[in-house]
This record gives C-alpha cells, structure tokens and sequence, in this order.
C-alpha cells in the first residue's frame, strides 16, 4: 500500500473509468486506509465498491489467487519487486513502465526476463493506454497470458541453468580481457557528486523523467554545485562544454 502514490492511484482510476465493469484488486491495509481510498476513487468517479481488499494469506494461498487476476499493474516511481516475479511465475502479465532509479527499474527488468517485452510502457500515459487496450482487446491479453505459460522455464527469468552459464561466460571473459590487457576502466571522477544528485533526484519521487530531462536535471545540479565549489571536468556527463551550454 506505501507504494500507491497519487499519481498512480489517479491513473489506475482512469484506467477504471475507461474499462466499465473491471474492479481493481489490491492487498488490503488497515480499514482506515482502506477507506481513504475509496474516498478518492468516488471522488475520482469510480464507485467505490469496484477497489476490493484482499487481505494477506500465507504465500502458496497468495501464488494460487493472483492467477486469478487478468492484468497485473505496477506503482510508480517505486515498482514492484518479488512482487512482479510471483505474478509473471503463475502467468498474470505485469504492465510497467521504466523509471530512471532501481526501484524504479526493476519490475521492467523482470517483464524483459520473462520474455513480456510487449508489456513494458513507454512512458505514463501509454501504460494508460496499454491497460485499457488489454481490456477492450481480451485476445491480445490471452495471447500473453499463453506465452508465460508455455515459455516460462525457458526465460531468463526461470531458466536458472542457462543463467549460470552466462554468468561463468562473463567471467571467463572478464579474464581474459584482463590477461590481453583490454581491461576497461572508466572515469569514476565526480563519482561521489552524481551519487549525491542520483539520490536527490530518487527522494523528490519523480514519476518519470524522459532520457533527456532526467541528463538535464544532472546537468542543473552540477552547474548549481559547480558554483558553490568548482567540479573538476570528466569524460562523462560533467565535461567543459556542458559546463559552458546555456
């Protein structure tokens, strides 16, 4: 529930107002919360008995009932985890979109993994768009649904085996490099600044922030930094000319 923010909360009312007849399933808080947000859905238009609280059960119960649901939709900019693995496991698509952070990264990862390519948004408003679609077009969703089932222990995802040989690929590969001398070695100058402004940008909870927004928010606090105390330049982000663009 810590995850819901408003922001996704109000796109999952949209999605809700464009789908009559869909209800949105959620792990259950206290009923204080609980009933909060109902508030907000009536507020939003959604009549509030389309949120169904579900309370938490022991984990086999768990992995048996989220079968059960059509289309599993992730929070924003903190996505699901463990969470999102359970539910592409047991063949519930996840729908997500990637963020810039870990946390927010990490259920595309997964859906990547599982071999759902197909079920990572774009950006916001397509993972709108891609969840109304779902509903509207059941065939395409059974079509997913149809894949993870029929290639789920030959995804990266489950397919433990094949992920050991990859790993013990790279090491002989990292070895190698290192024994012909083509060991890479990059520039960790300013590394402790970008961590510094990497973990600003997490605590302002930025939904989402393009390729070139989220560089130029790097790019702001570098230059605002830089006045206060000079940061000497690198071969990465923090360069002369990007110091001397306006």
């Amino acid at each position: 529930m810590q995850k819901t923010g408003e922001s996704t909360f109000a796109r999952w009312m949209t999605i809700l107002k464009e789908t009559p007849g869909s209800v949105l399933w959620l792990l259950g808080a206290n009923e204080g919360v609980n009933q909060r947000l109902r508030t907000l859905a009536e507020k939003a238009g959604v009549a509030p008995e389309r949120l169904i609280f579900a309370p938490k059960a022991a984990n086999a119960h768990h992995l048996a009932r989220i079968a059960l649901a059509d289309l599993f939709l992730d929070t924003f900019p903190y996505g699901a985890h463990s969470t999102a693995a359970d539910a592409l496991t047991m063949g519930l698509p996840v729908l997500t979109f990637a963020g810039k952070s870990f946390a927010a990264r990490f259920c595309h990862s997964i859906a990547i993994a599982a071999g759902t390519p197909g079920l990572v948004s774009s950006n916001p408003d397509d993972y709108v768009a891609k969840a109304i679609g779902f509903a509207r077009d059941r065939k395409s969703l059974a079509a997913v649904r149809e894949h993870l089932k029929t290639h789920r222990e030959k995804s990266v995802l489950r397919d433990i085996p094949a992920l050991a040989r990859r790993i013990e690929e790279l090491f002989w590969q990292m070895q190698g490099e290192a024994e012909r001398g083509e060991t890479p070695v990059p520039d960790l100058r300013n590394l402790d600044v970008y961590y510094e402004i990497g973990a600003e940008l997490v605590q302002q909870h930025i939904e989402y922030a393009d390729n070139a927004t989220y560089r130029q928010r790097y790019l702001d606090r570098l230059k605002a930094l830089h006045d206060f105390a000079p940061i000497a330049f690198d071969n990465r982000l923090w360069t002369a000319e990007a110091a001397a663009a306006k």
